[in-house]
């Protein structure tokens, strides 16, 4: 009988994509909560109990997350399980559309090899996306919408893509790239002579039009609904004019950066070998625009490593490094493409035994952040420790405080803060402190919870309160908990 090759490729794909897709979620559902991702859940809790975002509680992200897992608890309950399922449901969902993405511009082998690093890529722990962050929702929308734009390359479909985009950025406001980017495509068909004339360049300002009113559209939906609840300029401050105020300043941090490159060298260093190749051909005037496409797309997504380099802001950037990884994998000889991209047998050969050299480092240094002795998580089992700490010892009416940035806490005991914002020192105003401390004595706060780790980002005139008004009670695992001078339980 005789093997048929692509068919065993094929059943290869689909057995690693399964597996993939549900063994990391496995082992890390049940990790500790983030700041972050407890924060979404925390305010999405409260919205389903009448809290209004921006109002009653503020944060510097767009209201799609809050709402997602609003959605989530109204549906299934306040867990913490059920919005991580979602997340990984979702990045599964990312890596299929990928997969169909790269296929339909490329060929099959590519789009197989582009999704199942995309989930190795996600699921690596200097990435982090196993925890519930904006990025994965933002990407999924926004990749949506460019599977669109390419699959049917028609008018009509522009603004349907716009507003796919407009979800995305309201996931995330990293998400207005994705408009950048397709904007820069149909700006590229003017480097062909033969694309410069009126009627092509009618043909730009129409689609970019079309696709910017769809993209105003989701955006436009949710002002209008803020506007309804009385905070439609808190909202439009806090997802956009926040970054622009200058209180979320640029900070750049090499290690930050070198972690994710050096963990993934599966992707990094082959997807370097097709930017460099796609680079060179279109110097040399061989290049197909859908090729070059790839280029600006993962250019104009690390610029936003120029802002922050959190493990996150790399997940956006793995949409086009693992397409552009596959072009080159693909080329090896276990693949069978028809499509003859890199024709050069000596440019075969390197490129096998740079991947030979990439996969062993790669297995040296993928797990390399999570062994490093500073690298030392929360444990789950500690914040819910804590969390019914508090509620044997508080009634439900009763707001605590956990600082710096420690939300789980909020979620896990169904306490609320004394402030409407979760991050100490987010507003980086000069009377923060003094603000704090009069909510604290307002809402006759019984708890105060610190991050032993965290005691360096408080001021002295915070810790002054503190010593003045609250006595030491106990640890836990990573938290102090100070207890309120004359308060019996």
């Amino acid at each position: 009988m005789k093997l048929d090759y692509n068919k065993g490729i094929r059943y290869l794909f689909i057995i690693s994509f399964i597996l993939l897709s549900l063994i990391p979620p496995f082992y890390y559902i049940h990790g500790y909560l983030t700041g972050d991702e407890s924060g979404f859940m925390f305010i999405g809790d409260r919205i389903n109990h009448g809290s209004i975002l921006y109002k009653d509680f503020i944060d510097n992200k767009p209201p799609g997350i809050f709402y997602l897992n609003a959605l989530i608890f109204s549906i299934f309950g306040k867990s913490f399980y059920a919005s991580r399922i979602v997340l990984f449901v979702v990045n599964a969902l990312s890596a299929l559309i990928i997969y169909f993405f790269a296929k339909n511009q490329w060929d099959e082998h590519i789009g197989q090899l582009s999704s199942i690093l995309f989930l190795i890529g996600v699921y690596n722990p200097a990435i982090e996306g196993f925890f519930i962050y904006t990025e994965q929702y933002m990407v999924f929308f926004g990749l949506l919408g460019i599977f669109v734009f390419f699959k049917f390359r028609n008018m009509r479909y522009l603004v349907p893509v716009g507003v796919l985009l407009g979800i995305s950025t309201l996931f995330k406001q990293s998400g207005i790239l994705f408009y950048l980017v397709l904007l820069v495509y149909n700006l590229s068909g003017l480097i062909r002579t033969e694309n410069r004339t009126k009627f092509f360049l009618n043909k730009i300002i129409i689609s970019s039009l079309l696709l910017l009113i769809g993209f105003l559209i989701p955006i436009f939906i949710t002002l209008v609904f803020f506007y309804r609840e009385g905070v439609a300029y808190e909202f439009f401050y806090w997802t956009f004019l926040y970054y622009e105020s200058g209180k979320y300043g640029a900070v750049f941090d090499i290690i930050r950066l070198q972690r994710p490159i050096n963990s993934l060298v599966i992707i990094s260093i082959p997807a370097f070998i097709s930017f460099i190749y796609l680079i060179y051909n279109s110097a040399t005037k061989k290049l197909q625009l859908d090729d070059l496409f790839l280029v600006y797309w993962l250019l104009i997504f690390c610029s936003t490593l120029t802002i922050r380099q959190y493990a996150q802001y790399f997940i956006p950037i793995l949409l086009p490094a693992c397409i552009l990884a596959s072009i080159t994998l693909a080329r090896l000889p276990i693949f069978k493409s028809k499509r003859n991209f890199i024709s050069k047998e000596g440019f075969i050969n390197i490129f096998i035994i740079i991947f030979l050299i990439g996969m062993i480092y790669h297995t040296g240094v993928t797990y390399q952040p999570m062994l490093k002795s500073n690298y030392k998580p929360l444990k789950l089992e500690d914040e819910i420790m804590i969390s019914d700490f508090v509620i044997s010892h508080t009634e439900p009416n009763q707001r605590i405080l956990a600082i710096p940035y420690d939300p789980s806490i909020y979620f896990l005991s169904g306490r609320n803060p004394p402030v409407n914002y979760l991050i100490y020192k987010v507003l980086n105003l000069s009377d923060e402190d003094d603000n704090l401390i009069s909510s604290i004595n307002k809402n006759d706060v019984p708890y105060i919870i610190f991050r032993v780790d965290k005691k360096g980002e408080f001021t002295q005139k915070l810790w002054n309160f503190v010593a003045k008004n609250y006595a030491y009670e106990c640890t836990i695992g990573k938290y102090e908990i100070y207890k309120k001078i004359g308060i019996h339980n």
